[in-house]
C-alpha cells in the first residue's frame, strides 16, 4: 500500500493566498514599471481597474452560448476518434495481461491499471491539443472577431472555452470509464467466477518499536536488507513494534459470515509482515505472529489467544472477536481464570496521552493526545527468528465498499487532472500560440510530475531553509567578490543583516514561483484500487479537487487580461 502525505486544507488555503499576494505584488511591479517607462501609468491602471471590474460581471448565458460552440467545433475536429483507438485496445488487452497467471489477486491490479493508463494516456493527449491550439487557432483564423464584436467579455470567452472543453472531455472520459469497469468485471469472472471485487477501508497507524530490553525506539533491528522500508522485532524477547490506532469505534468491527453461516462482529486486521529466519526451525509453518492489544490510558494488556503464522507475498487477514477469553494465573500461584474482556469498551481508551520517541532528539520523548485510541503490539514468538515490520504493514480494515466506489474516484482524478491541463492550456493559448503554449503546458506537466515533482520540492526547500551552504544569491556574490569559502560565517554587522534580509525575499520569491508549477502527483489515483482499496477523500481525493481550485481562479484572470490587452489582429 503507497504511503499517503497528510493533507492539512487550512495551510494549503494559507499558502495559496500567500503565493497569490506574492505574485500579484511582483504583477502590480512589473505594470508599475511599464507605464513609468511609456509615461501612461494612469492609463494603464485605469484599462487595468476596468478590465478587473469585468470579471464580476459575467453573463451564464453568454458563457454557455460559447461553451456549446466550442463542443461543436470540437466534434467537427473528430475528437471523439480517441473512442476507435480505446476499442481497438480493449479489444486485445487481454490477450498480453493474462498470460499463464491465474491467480486473481495477482490479475486484478494488472487489468485495472490497464483501464486507468489507457484512459489517461488517450484523454491526456486530446485535451492538450485542445486547449492549447483552440484560442490562437480562432485568433489566425479571425474566426474570434466574430464572438468579441458582439456584447462579450474576453473572461467570458475563457470560460467558455474552458467548459466546452471540459464538456467533450467528460464525455469521453464517462464512455470509456464505463466501458472500462465493465470489461474489468467480465474479465475477472472469466478467470474466477466466485471473485468479489470490493474496495477495502484501511486505518493505519502510527508505528514505534521497543528493543529487546523494552526500550524505546525510532526502528527495529537492521538484519541486513537494503530496502530499509521495514525493520526487524526479534522473537522470544520484549522486543515489539507497536501501531498506534486513532479513531476507533464501533465501526471498527464489521460483520463477517462463518463457516456455518452465522453473521458475527469481528475486529479484520489485515497485515504483510516479513519473516527473517537465523535458522530452519519449523519449516512447516511460517513465522508466527502475536498481538497484544493495550489500552494507552489504563495500561491494560490482553494477548490475541490465537497467534497465525504468516504466509509471505500474501495478504494475511486477521479476524479478531469483539470479545477475548484469555487464561490469566494467579499472582499468589494458585489456580488462575480465565477472564473475558471487551475490545470495544476496556481495550479502546476514549482519550489517552501517548508517549513517541522524537525522532530528532533520541533520547526525548514527545506525548500526543489522542481520542478513541489502541494500540496493538506485534512480535514473535519463535526464538531466534525476526519480525519485518513497516509503516503500512497492519492496518485496521473496516466495512468494504463497493470496487465501483474506488474505481470512479480514481476516475475522477483522472478528470481533475484533465480539467487542470484544459485551465492551463486555454490560459496559455491567450497569450501565445498554439506549438509554444503546447510545448510550455508539457514542460510544466513533466515537471510536476512524480519523482521530478519531489525533487524541485526538495531543492526549493533547501534554499528557503537557509541550509544550503553560501546562502542566498545576495551572499553568494558576496563571497564570490571577496574569496571567501561558503562555510566561512561573516563578522556581525548592519550590512550583513541587510544582505541576509535581501536574500530571504529572494528566497520567498522563489518559493512562490516554485508554486506556479503545478503538481500532478495529487491525481494519480488509480493505485488505489489496483491495490484493492477505496480512495480516501481528505488525503486522497480533495488534494486533487484543491489543486483544480488553486489554478482555476488565477488562471482565469491571467487569460481574461491577455485577451484583454494584446492585439487580435496580430497572427
Amino acid at each position: 500500500m503507497t504511503e499517503l502525505r497528510e493533507f492539512d486544507p487550512a495551510l494549503a488555503v494559507l499558502v495559496w493566498a500567500a503565493v497569490v499576494a506574492v505574485l500579484t505584488l511582483l504583477g502590480a511591479g512589473v505594470v508599475t514599471l511599464a507605464g513609468l517607462l511609456t509615461g501612461k501609468l494612469s492609463l494603464t491602471y485605469g484599462r487595468l481597474g476596468t478590465s478587473i471590474g469585468e470579471l464580476f460581471a459575467f453573463s451564464p448565458a453568454r458563457v454557455w452560448a460559447l461553451a456549446v460552440l466550442t463542443w461543436r467545433e470540437a466534434v467537427r475536429r473528430r475528437v471523439l476518434l480517441v473512442f476507435v483507438v480505446f476499442a481497438v485496445l480493449f479489444m486485445f488487452g487481454s490477450w498480453f495481461l493474462n498470460g499463464v497467471e491465474t491467480r486473481t489477486d495477482l490479475l486484478v491490479p494488472r487489468f485495472v491499471q490497464f483501464v486507468l493508463k489507457t484512459i489517461g494516456y488517450l484523454l491526456f493527449p486530446v485535451s492538450l491539443l485542445l486547449a492549447c491550439w483552440g484560442l490562437p487557432e480562432d485568433i489566425r483564423r479571425r474566426s474570434l472577431h466574430t464572438v468579441v464584436t458582439k456584447p462579450v467579455r474576453r473572461g467570458e470567452v475563457v470560460v467558455g472555452r474552458i467548459l466546452g472543453y471540459a464538456g467533450v472531455m467528460t464525455f469521453a472520459l464517462l464512455i470509456m470509464a464505463t466501458i472500462g469497469y465493465g470489461w474489468i468485471d467480465r474479465s475477472v469472472k472469466q478467470i474466477d467466477p466466485d471473485a468479489r471485487l470490493v474496495s477495502r477501508v484501511p486505518v493505519f497507524g502510527d508505528l514505534r518499536f521497543r528493543g529487546s530490553r523494552g526500550e524505546p525506539m525510532n526502528q527495529g533491528i537492521n538484519v541486513g536488507d537494503i530496502w530499509t522500508y521495514r525493520s526487524y522485532v526479534t522473537g522470544q524477547t520484549q522486543a515489539r513494534a507497536i501501531f498506534t490506532f486513532e479513531g476507533l469505534g464501533e465501526n471498527a468491527f464489521s460483520t463477517v459470515r462463518t463457516a456455518e453461516g452465522e453473521e458475527v462482529k469481528r475486529l479484520i486486521l489485515e497485515s504483510s509482515f516479513e519473516a527473517f529466519r537465523t535458522l530452519k526451525g519449523d519449516m512447516t509453518r511460517g513465522t508466527l505472529v502475536q498481538y497484544t492489544f493495550v489500552n494507552p490510558k489504563t495500561g491494560l494488556r490482553v494477548d490475541d489467544p490465537d497467534p497465525f503464522p504468516i504466509e509471505e507475498f500474501q495478504k494475511n487477514v486477521h479476524f479478531v472477536p469483539r470479545e477475548l477469553t484469555v487464561y490469566e494465573p494467579d499472582a499468589d500461584g494458585g489456580e488462575g481464570a480465565y477472564k473475558t474482556y471487551d475490545i470495544l469498551e476496556d481495550l479502546i481508551a476514549d482519550e489517552a496521552d501517548v508517549a513517541f520517541p522524537d525522532p530528532f532528539a533520541p533520547d526525548a520523548v514527545k506525548t500526543v493526545k489522542m481520542r478513541n485510541v489502541m494500540q496493538i503490539e506485534v512480535g514473535t514468538p519463535d526464538r531466534s527468528q525476526y519480525l519485518g515490520v513497516g509503516q503500512a504493514d497492519l492496518f485496521v480494515r473496516l466495512a468494504d465498499r463497493s470496487f465501483a466506489s474506488g474505481y470512479f474516484k480514481a476516475v475522477a482524478g483522472i478528470w481533475l487532472m484533465n480539467l487542470l491541463v484544459i485551465t492551463l492550456g486555454v490560459t496559455a493559448g491567450s497569450f501565445v500560440k498554439g506549438p509554444v503554449a503546447t510545448v510550455l503546458l508539457l514542460s510544466l506537466f513533466l515537471v510536476g510530475l512524480g519523482r521530478t515533482r519531489e525533487f524541485l520540492d526538495e531543492l526549493v526547500t533547501t534554499f528557503a531553509s537557509g541550509s544550503w551552504d553560501g546562502g542566498g544569491p545576495v551572499e553568494s556574490i558576496v563571497r564570490l567578490i571577496q574569496h571567501m569559502n561558503p562555510i566561512t560565517d561573516f563578522d556581525p554587522g548592519p550590512g550583513v543583516t541587510l544582505m541576509k534580509a535581501v536574500d530571504s525575499v529572494f528566497m520567498g520569491g522563489l518559493v512562490a514561483v516554485s508554486r506556479v508549477i503545478p503538481d500532478f502527483t495529487p491525481f494519480a489515483l488509480g493505485r488505489f484500487p489496483a491495490e484493492g482499496f477505496d480512495v480516501p477523500f481528505v488525503d486522497g481525493l480533495l488534494p486533487a479537487i484543491a489543486t483544480v481550485l488553486a489554478f482555476l481562479i488565477p488562471c482565469l484572470v491571467v487569460g481574461h487580461l491577455a485577451l484583454r490587452f494584446r492585439e487580435l489582429e496580430a497572427k
